[in-house]
């Protein structure tokens, strides 16, 4: 069944590239860190979209089956990811491991190894990966409870008052003098980026056919813009690390809003067919990229042949991974259960 909404393929692209290009030496330019945002705020609305038309067709959600069809698409390319770079590390072309931290990050704990002096050192952004699972395990049993006594409006109020809630904490942390480079990875001072995601999935979701109280008019998605250019141009280090998601989760509120709605030119070229193509890579993108970069850099070979070679290295493992294990994954789990399908109403 057809889950797909086009332009989110363009918005996964761009996140995509950001993080990519970020770590491909342009990082005082690029904001790397913002498209992992993107990603956060696209998983949020997405798994609860699908649970909103599921819950709506049968007034459950299937956990089972929800569990199952995140567990065949996260865990089988991040194994291939993991052991690519601990291949990579014994033949002495990556960073050296700490073989026991490697437990952590199979058991999506690797935001929270540096606390205990247990990170395995592995070249891979699997941070983000430890703060979705986190959201997947829990957020769909609170989905659950409330939409048994009340609507969709609640879950949203209730995701905002939890976005509120992180905001807090993480300034809390700053009051205290936790260092931003570890509350950067955390679970619980980050998830309001994926929350954000689930606010807009129920109240005013388009795809949904939910009331528009905020519509697809332009000026939306220019507030949208501003917000996010706020986010990316305030310098001082309070605001960045305690605000600066807040904001950026509202920015794309109102950017995904517009774009789901039509986006004019702008939805137009994130439905593109390129950018679909490299948002059917992506996660394996994101995965693998860096341990290649990381190598590439070991080699003696000029900085611009580094970052090429290991981009296109990066694509074409990507292509294969997406043929020989993702689409015969995606095969045998729709083989399984079937999802509820996601269409973009007219507005």
């Amino acid at each position: 069944m057809n889950t797909r909404l086009p332009v989110l393929d363009g918005l996964r692209a761009a996140a995509i590239l950001l993080v990519m290009i970020s770590h491909a030496g342009l990082e005082g330019i690029v904001p790397g860190g913002f498209g992992v945002t993107i990603f956060f705020f696209l998983s949020g609305y997405l798994i609860t979209t699908l649970m909103v038309v599921e819950w709506s067709n049968s007034e459950q959600v299937d956990l089972r089956g929800f569990y199952l069809r995140r567990a065949v698409r996260i865990i089988p390319p991040m194994i291939i990811a993991i052991f690519a770079a601990v291949f990579l590390s014994l033949v002495g072309l990556g960073k050296p491991l700490n073989g026991a931290g490697l437990i952590w990050d199979l058991l999506f704990l690797s935001n929270y190894a540096p606390l205990f002096g247990a990170g395995s050192n592995l070249p891979i952004p699997l941070w983000s990966l430890a703060v979705e699972e986190h959201f997947y395990l829990l957020f769909p049993i609170l989905f659950i409870a409330i939409r048994i006594r009340a609507r969709n409006a609640t879950v949203a109020a209730t995701c905002a008052v939890l976005c509120v809630a992180v905001l807090l904490i993480r300034i809390w942390h700053v009051e205290i003098g936790t260092a931003p480079d570890v509350t950067y990875y955390w679970s619980h001072t980050r998830i309001d980026s994926i929350l954000f995601g689930c606010i807009l999935a129920t109240w005013n979701n388009p795809a949904t056919g939910d009331r528009s109280y905020i519509g697809g008019g332009f000026g939306y998605a220019l507030l949208g813009a501003v917000l996010i250019a706020l986010s990316l141009a305030i310098r001082d280090p309070l605001f960045r690390d305690t605000w600066r998601y807040t904001v950026q989760g509202c920015g794309l509120f109102f950017l995904f809003n517009y774009a789901l709605r039509g986006g004019g030119i702008v939805g137009e070229f994130l439905s593109s067919a390129p950018l679909r193509i490299v948002a059917d890579l992506s996660y394996f993108l994101y995965l693998i990229h860096f341990p290649l970069l990381v190598t590439m850099k070991s080699l003696p070979v000029p900085p611009l042949a580094q970052y090429a070679v290991a981009l296109a290295l990066a694509f074409l493992f990507a292509v294969a991974v997406r043929h020989f294990v993702e689409l015969p994954l995606l095969r045998w789990r729709k083989s399984l259960s079937a999802q509820p399908s996601i269409k973009v109403s007219s507005v």
